[in-house]
């Protein structure tokens, strides 16, 4: 139901595709879940289309062209279909570090003796961490959420327990203000070095890193990504 989204991102996606190819055909597809998004676009493979172009990702799960999403877009590209997709708006909400404890106490440290990082959330907010241990599935870290003076709010704790398992935490939460919030990263099984890889939609971190910050599919190797660059300076 498009016109019940409740959302205009994909129509003014669609307006500024209008506005560039004029005389195109447009064929419009809304989803929600996963299984959704495969059916629309196998749907949209049957019309077979010129360009499919989704301006949509996700910042759970892996992003090394191997995830389920970016397989699909390989498996569309392989057809002979140009996919366009968004990289993603988190260059500022991104976090990217080797897990690190000195002290011996389990918490990831973002910077000596520091457990907690800051962050300032924009209403309601989808907080997503992955590490790179998504083919063994055993290294275990749980992701913690605390307010202003502290005390803990909200966890993912799922379990990691071999092939199959999520190599993340993730959760959405409904914040009332702008704190600021702090998160924190707890070992409960880290037997090898590990890249962090930690997500904040929609707001702002204290520490950020805006390399591979890439959201998937936009990793596949087939997808035709799109960035942006600051219009005053050109960075990136």
């Amino acid at each position: 139901e498009i016109d019940q989204t409740g959302i205009e991102h994909g129509s003014a996606v669609a307006e500024i595709i209008h506005d560039i190819a004029p005389d195109a055909e447009l064929v419009f597809a809304a989803y929600q879940t996963a299984a959704e998004k495969q059916a629309a676009v196998d749907w949209l493979v049957s019309l077979n289309p010129d360009i499919i172009s989704s301006s949509t990702g996700s910042t759970f799960g892996r992003r090394d062209d191997k995830s389920f999403l970016a397989r699909m877009v390989d498996d569309v590209v392989g057809r002979g279909i140009l996919w366009v997709n968004s990289s993603g708006n988190t260059g500022i909400s991104h976090y990217r570090a080797e897990f690190k404890d000195e002290n011996g106490d389990g918490y990831h440290e973002f910077e000596p003796d520091t457990r907690y990082m800051g962050f300032v959330p924009i209403g309601g907010s989808t907080l997503s961490l992955n590490w790179n241990d998504w083919d063994a599935g055993i290294q275990d870290i749980d992701l913690y959420v605390y307010d202003t003076n502290g005390n803990e709010i909200a966890s993912s704790t799922d379990r990691q327990m071999g092939a199959g398992s999520d190599s993340g935490e993730f959760m959405y939460y409904e914040f009332t203000d702008k704190g600021p919030y702090y998160v924190s990263f707890y070992a409960v099984n880290v037997t090898r070095p590990l890249i962090l890889d930690f997500f904040l939609r929609d707001g702002e971190l204290e520490y950020y890193t805006p390399e591979y910050s890439v959201n998937t599919p936009g990793d596949s190797r087939g997808a035709l990504t799109v960035g942006a660059v600051d219009w005053e300076s050109g960075e990136l």
